[in-house]
């Protein structure tokens, strides 16, 4: 894209007319007539059926705007995430890329001031219009977006072919598939009908969740989840999303006229790819409004061991584990990171050795023939502890727990599994140390667990990139703190998303565990015994040589499986680091021995086994005093800063480096307290709404964790009564994401103490 200056437009039309263009072309001599255009004719349209070709209209349009040609050389279905679908169609326009903070948006309306604000509320970021034609545009959504399915820039069509069943999977953008593709009259016509195409859309394009969503014009959205990732898919019709819900309630058994309350329900849909289980949950809204969630389980694609990821070294671990008579095996991560996959492909595992299996569960997610599964709600067993013990005869020698959440299941699970039965149970923690800490905070026996607990899977998941469109990734590409983390490792391997119609455009397909597999050791077991706190916990384990969640995510980088900003949005990188201020400068000045530099380093960079060796300085003789020195230069301001959109998140960074200040990137809460725990940021810049715990539960973590950093929130809300709330959480400062990065910068430095 064109590195040309942004520039202030002054029109004497209205800020959105497209007049402009037509004058232009007459003061160049053109004859145009005077007569009123059609309605919902363009300006280029009506210069086009003047004779004028685009060639020529561009150069009007560059001349009179004072713009430049859009330069669309390098676009590709990855431009997808820098503008939502809808936003281009509705508007007209195409990203053309990002140039220091500032986004390219093509037009054939260069000069409308009332485009550029609106495209840079719907984008949160800062743009620049440039020119180009209608058709040209066209064909840049098409590649951006994938088949625009008859929409046109102009009112009448041109040739475009018609839209693809509704099942098929299509290209589209990542993160947002396109709302402009509707379901035919006909298939509306019969909520049976319109059910059908939903679930069959949902299993073909390997959703896990179907969100049917209100919208303002008393219609429906139809949300899908795909590879973690929720996709705004299609729109329903408001005379046709009443029946829709009722077909649904009615499928799982609800009551179809109730929308004041919520209910849940099962179903099966037998669908081309075979049968599948679905749970569906109501949940009441303001003005007897409902939304409704659809979750896709289907046996046929329960994976085993050797599916779901894991590295040949780890899942030998695994089975290892999985084969010992008795103790207990723990599958650990937070909400979404495929625990319950790892727990069912276990189970898989040992029916396949003829083990007696049972399982506890809230709810039941797979049925499975031969394995006696118990589910606590609805049944006589009204808690996890009661259901276990009711699986706990001697009829069962293997048995998986959902999930461990209260004490008494804990405690029941930790004393069971030592009595020649084997129990394999998911737990809600990020790494092995707060695996530990959590049963402590269970009031789990620490005797019989330091003789009981055989090990743990510590878990995230990562998509996996296209095998049929990834593209070789060159390192130099990568942004500089990327190139630092690959600092000695092979890259010859690494590979970048590009988009085909096979991953609907996303570049991704599928999602694969980032896996820790631990056997606990001796050691680690005795300092289980006497209650040992986390520190002396993470430094046993690091003894012990224990590989890391980080370790392994690279791993799959470095094969070509994943990318590393995917694995950075999902796993934080390790830097060695105990609390205190002192930890703290040795982490600062091990960075900057790695970066060359005196002040404080921008990134988590590198662990310290990748740190190469530093040389002692040899003797110097003594030297004559030297002339005053300028005072050194403070240390960076550490920010870490956390939005869920890996888009906007990574523009502000840039911004914020640009102008001296050292960022951080998270992309949720729970990432977030990670890297505040172990790296001490002066600052944490978030926006409110995060994936797994939101601003206000970010701030009640840090504080319960006795962090003394500031916490800053940035964000499009205006809501004072928001604000004050946030604030009375703990929130120092709330910024709107309006603001220009250099303002930013300079309201962050304020915060911040001298002596911080």
């Amino acid at each position: 894209m064109s590195s040309a200056p942004l520039r202030t437009r002054v029109t004497g039309y209205q800020e959105d007319s497209d007049e402009w263009l037509i004058d232009a072309a007459r003061r160049a001599g053109h004859p145009i007539p005077r007569r009123d255009r059609p309605p919902g004719t363009s300006a280029w349209r009506l210069l086009l059926n003047a004779g004028i070709d685009d060639d020529e209209i561009l150069r009007l349009a560059c001349v009179a705007s004072g713009t430049e040609p859009a330069d669309f050389a390098r676009v590709s279905p990855e431009y997808s995430a820098l503008l939502p679908h809808p936003v281009a169609m509705k508007y007209k326009v195409a990203p053309t890329g990002v140039y220091r903070g500032v986004l390219g948006i093509a037009t054939f309306n260069p000069q409308s001031a009332v485009l550029e604000r609106e495209l840079a509320f719907a984008s949160k970021q800062r743009v620049s219009l440039f020119a180009a034609s209608p058709a040209v545009i066209l064909r840049a959504q098409s590649v951006i977006y994938g088949n625009v399915y008859g929409t046109t820039l102009d009112t009448e069509p041109r040739g475009l072919s018609a839209p693809a069943p509704i099942a098929q999977a299509k290209a589209a953008p990542v993160a947002r598939l396109s709302l402009g593709v509707p379901i035919p009259a006909e298939a509306q016509s019969q909520p049976q009908n319109l059910t059908e195409r939903l679930l069959s859309t949902a299993v073909t394009e390997r959703a896990a969740e179907a969100h049917l969503e209100p919208i303002q014009d008393g219609g429906l959205i139809a949300r899908l989840r795909i590879d973690g990732t929720m996709n705004d898919r299609f729109r329903v019709s408001e005379a046709n999303a009443g029946p829709l819900l009722q077909s649904l309630k009615k499928m799982a058994g609800l009551d179809p006229a109730e929308t004041h309350r919520p209910q849940s329900g099962r179903a099966s849909f037998a669908s081309q790819h075979g049968l599948v289980e679905l749970r569906v949950s109501t949940e009441p809204l303001a003005n007897a409004l409902e939304k409704v969630v659809v979750r896709l389980f289907s046996v046929q694609a329960m994976l085993g061991l050797s599916d779901i990821g894991l590295l040949p070294a780890e899942q030998h671990q695994l089975e290892q584990l999985l084969g010992a008579g008795e103790g207990l095996v723990l599958v650990a991560g937070p909400p979404g990171s495929g625990k319950t996959t790892t727990l069912y492909a276990a189970i898989k595992q040992l029916r396949q050795r003829g083990r007696r299996t049972a399982t506890v569960e809230d709810p039941i997610e797979y049925p499975l023939e031969g394995v006696h599964q118990v589910q606590v709600s609805g049944s006589q067993h009204t808690t996890f502890a009661a259901a276990a013990r009711a699986t706990m005869g001697p009829e069962a020698d293997a048995v998986l727990i959902g999930t461990l959440a209260d004490s008494a299941t804990a405690q029941s699970v930790v004393a069971w599994s030592g009595e020649k039965r084997l129990v394999v149970a998911a737990i809600d923690a990020v790494d092995l140390v707060s695996t530990i800490e959590r049963l402590y905070e269970l009031d789990a026996d620490v005797a019989a667990l330091s003789r009981t607990f055989k090990g743990a899977v510590v878990q995230r998941l990562v998509r996996q990139l296209c095998s049929t469109c990834a593209m070789p990734q060159e390192v130099s590409d990568l942004p500089e703190p990327q190139q630092r983390l690959l600092f000695g490792l092979p890259t010859s391997k690494l590979r970048r998303p590009a988009g085909c119609a096979q991953c609907r455009g996303t570049g991704f397909a599928g999602r694969t565990a980032v896996a820790q597999v631990l056997v606990i050791p001796p050691e680690l077991q005795s300092a289980i015994a006497r209650a040992a706190d986390s520190a002396e916990l993470a430094q046993l384990a690091r003894e012990c040589g224990m590989n890391t969640l980080w370790d392994s995510g690279m791993k799959l980088v470095v094969e070509g499986r994943t990318t590393l900003g995917e694995l950075l949005d999902n796993v934080p990188a390790p830097v060695e680091s105990d609390n205190g201020a002192a930890a703290q400068q040795d982490i600062d000045a091990l960075l900057a021995q790695l970066l060359g530099t005196s002040e404080r380093a921008p990134t988590p960079a590198l662990a310290a086994p990748r740190v190469p060796p530093v040389a002692p300085m040899a003797p110097v003789a003594p030297v004559a005093p030297a002339a005053p020195v300028a005072p050194a230069r403070p240390a960076l301001l550490r920010v870490l800063l956390v939005d869920d959109d890996a888009v906007a998140r990574r523009s502000l960074a840039n911004e914020l480096r640009h102008v001296g200040i050292a960022v951080i990137e998270a992309a949720d809460g729970v990432s977030a307290v990670a890297f505040a725990q172990r790296l001490a940021p002066d600052i944490i810049l978030t926006e409110i709404a995060l994936p797994r715990l939101d601003a206000v539960g970010l701030v009640q973590a840090l504080v319960a964790a006795g962090s003394r950093s500031i916490v800053v929130v940035h964000t499009w809300q205006e809501d004072e009564a928001l604000h004050a709330w946030l604030r009375e959480a703990g929130v120092a400062s709330i910024l709107p994401r309006t603001m220009l990065a250099e303002t930013v910068a300079k309201r962050l430095r304020e915060l911040v103490p001298a002596n911080h």
